[in-house]
């Protein structure tokens, strides 16, 4: 089984959050301090080849407020 870790993150909002060039595209992630303990493990990885699934995951607010895109830690 491959190793796996699981946190949460968003986008930050800065305009090279999602890069697309020639030669593929690059992301950047913002993750709150809580949840550094869980990401960690990334920098074990970073001479590593990752599969990568994105979740969507709701936040506290409604799911009907869709104005409030902003996510709360």
């Amino acid at each position: 089984m491959a190793e796996s870790i699981t946190f949460l993150a968003s986008f930050p909002a800065i305009q090279s959050a999602i890069l697309i060039g020639d030669d593929g595209m690059r992301i950047a992630l913002h993750i709150p301090e809580v949840e550094v303990p869980n990401a960690v493990g990334l920098i074990a990885m970073r001479d590593r080849r990752l599969r990568v699934t994105v979740e969507v995951v709701e936040d506290q607010q409604s799911s009907d407020d869709s104005k409030s895109r902003k996510l709360n830690y």
